[in-house]
């Protein structure tokens, strides 16, 4: 069995060796001489004249692990790279903005995407060539990667100006893509077009009509394999609660929860399914993806009345506390697909493990519940589901705590450590929207979970302007200050969930101070808005966020702040510059409905009529408490402000 690399002994002279990523950790010791991202790597090939690879990654990522053991590793390539290239690792986790370039230069070149992401650059870091995965050998039609790598020197070489041209083009051609179109900023200009939110509106029934087409009534879910957690689909279902909505809505949740993409131990979602049916799941577990879950499967237990629903809530909050949460009471990034170097070696099983903890007969009724065959799915051994033969829950519930306790003797998966502020906002406003609909001790313990994680990452976050990236990364560090549009969107949104929950004055002050900073710090000329501060140097080109993915787009959701502060304020300016987000995402949406949604919802956001509710009380009280969920059952979701004293303390009067 290959063991996980040993991150206390990187490489002599290693540049990886202190980085606050994992992933780049997980490379120091490797015989490829790696640079981190910034200006001396490309001032290091224009010294010795040879092009830049790229490859980015990170910790959790399968692939990335298999390309790094089976080419990184080997001292032969590692050689051929070190002597005709300088070689940069990047973690997408820390530097999206990075990735974000890189991959739209990928899509562009390949029509496809995903990680371990290879990409040959110029001195000037332009992208001329780009793939993913290769194997260490010539392999179903895909070529080794040292064959790539000795195609893209002869290139360099021998055609250096055809290379050259091709990356300027590249360049100029991702420029334009970060730009809104010349209709788009008319439409902003005219009285008489109509504004970006309704326009988004009538793309709604071309969403659901795309939606219901490629909808698998089967398995649930939307499309083939590989299958994702559909999570913006599911966010546009909830909103609009019709009878075909629903109707996929519970199938497919019912489905996520039942399947091997769930870990039907532990609780947890992992990130995608490589088959139709969610039986074989990749089994890196990703924060964000807990934090789109753990509301949608609350609010659907509610709404469906359906327990086994309310147990993926709750088994799904277990999870985030027992694997995720720090000491601190930050959440890290995600855990590993992998556990010994070897993927699902973890979570799978075959019914001779079953012998320990249970009789022969018991044993038997676990593995026909959970789906434990003599031959499993993955190398023999078996991805759990819930197969429904037994109708007791508390003893499910029992075999459950038994194999988990058998499970943690095994070795454990890396878990990606650092926590990001954009990702840990997410799980915070998802921990206060899920706390609406559980139960009592469940609701309890999120709402607390929220408020002393976010109360945590602001002390350590923020720089008295902007909420940095990475909570962990010291002052030392050139990507210390790096604070981008989604760190702020998502701890903006954040504490206006805070507020709703706590009635605490200075979250509400939070949030429209974030709202302000996208405002001045990130929006556009042309409208909208970048994910990297106008103040700070963009890697090759401004970029924009702004289709929905496996997080919601940073446009989207950046509409929806600036939407939310100015429900509250009332101010013009906020919307406007909301509806200046929305204008971009309008012009793609016809063609992109699905990856749209978060823009479609703020749409609706801005549509919405303004109420507002004052109550006069201590929000921790069972009274005020009850009169808020009053309040929210109203359908235009209203204003609800709490005040702990008289209305002249209320947060409208301090600002």
């Amino acid at each position: 069995m290959d063991e996980q690399p040993d991150l206390n002994a990187p490489a002599a002279g290693s540049r990886l060796a202190s980085a606050t990523s994992l992933y780049l950790r997980l490379h120091a010791q490797q015989p490829v001489a790696w640079w981190p991202w910034g200006d001396a790597p490309f001032q290091e090939a224009r010294r010795r004249d040879v092009p830049v690879i790229l490859s980015v990654g990170y910790a959790t990522c399968h692939w990335c692990h298999v390309m790094a053991r089976e080419s990184f590793d080997d001292p032969l390539l590692a050689e051929f790279l070190n002597d005709h290239f300088v070689s940069i690792k990047v973690d997408r986790e820390a530097r999206p903005d990075v990735d974000a370039v890189y991959m739209n230069a990928l899509q562009a070149l390949t029509q496809g995407g995903g990680w371990p992401m290879t990409v040959a650059l110029d001195h000037h870091g332009r992208p001329w060539w780009a793939g993913t995965y290769f194997p260490p050998n010539d392999r179903a039609g895909m070529p080794s990667f040292r064959r790539v790598l000795e195609a893209l020197h002869s290139t360099w070489s021998d055609r250096r100006e055809e290379v050259l041209r091709a990356a300027v083009e590249i360049e100029a051609a991702l420029a334009q893509g970060g730009r809104a179109t010349p209709r788009v900023a008319a439409s902003l200009a005219s009285d008489d077009a109509p504004l970006p939110s309704e326009q988004l509106a009538s793309v709604e029934g071309t969403l659901l009509a795309a939606l219901q087409s490629s909808y698998d009534a089967e398995h649930g879910g939307f499309g083939g394999a590989p299958k994702f957690p559909p999570h913006a689909a599911l966010r546009y279902l909830e909103a609009s609660r019709s009878e075909a909505a629903d109707l996929m809505r519970h199938r497919t949740l019912r489905a996520l929860v039942d399947g091997g993409v769930s870990d039907q131990i532990g609780g947890a979602l992992h990130r995608y399914a490589v088959d139709g049916a969610w039986a074989v799941p990749h089994f890196e577990v990703m924060l964000v993806d807990q934090a789109q879950m753990l509301p949608r499967y609350a609010r659907a237990a509610r709404d469906f009345d359906d327990p086994r629903l309310g147990w993926g809530a709750s088994a799904l909050l277990r999870a985030l506390e027992r694997d995720l949460l720090r000491e601190d009471g930050l959440f890290a990034t995600g855990l590993d697909a992998e556990a010994g170097g070897v993927e699902g070696r973890f979570h799978t099983w075959i019914p001779e493990e079953l012998r320990g903890p249970f009789d022969a007969a018991e044993a038997a009724e676990v593995a026909a519940h959970f789906g434990i065959y003599a031959v499993g799915q993955l190398e023999g051994r078996s991805v759990l589901s819930d197969q429904g033969r037994e109708p007791d829950p508390a003893r499910v519930e029992r075999w459950r705590e038994q194999l988990l306790a058998l499970r943690n003797e095994r070795p454990a998966p890396h878990r990606d450590e650092p926590a990001i502020s954009a990702y840990n906002g997410m799980m915070f406003r998802g921990l206060l929207e899920a706390a609406e609909d559980l139960d009592a001790p469940d609701a309890e313990r999120a709402r607390s979970l929220a408020r002393r994680g976010f109360d945590r990452l602001l002390e350590r976050a923020f720089d008295g302007r902007r909420i940095r990236r990475s909570i962990d990364m010291p002052a030392s560090d050139p990507d210390h200050g790096l604070a981008l549009l989604d760190d702020q969107v998502h701890v903006g949104l954040a504490a206006f969930a805070l507020y709703r929950s706590f009635g605490e004055a200075g979250d509400l002050a939070v949030a429209l101070d974030l709202a302000d900073v996208v405002q001045s710090d990130y929006a556009l000329p042309e409208g909208g808005f970048a994910t990297v501060p106008l103040d700070t140097e963009a890697p090759l080109v401004r970029v924009r966020d702004a289709l929905d993915g496996a997080t919601p787009a940073s446009e989207g959701a950046a509409a929806w702040l600036l939407a939310e502060a100015a429900r509250w304020t009332l101010r013009d300016d906020l919307r406007r510059s909301a509806e200046a987000a929305l204008a971009y995402v309008a012009a793609l949406a016809p063609r992109a409905p699905t990856a749209s949604v978060g823009a479609i919802l703020a749409a609706r956001l801005l549509r919405r009529p303004r109420i507002s509710v004052a109550l006069v009380g201590d929000a921790s009280t069972a009274a005020v408490r009850e009169l808020q969920q009053t309040a929210r059952a109203h359908p235009s979701d209203p204003c609800i402000f709490v005040l702990s004293g008289a209305p002249s303390d209320a947060p409208w009067g301090e600002r």
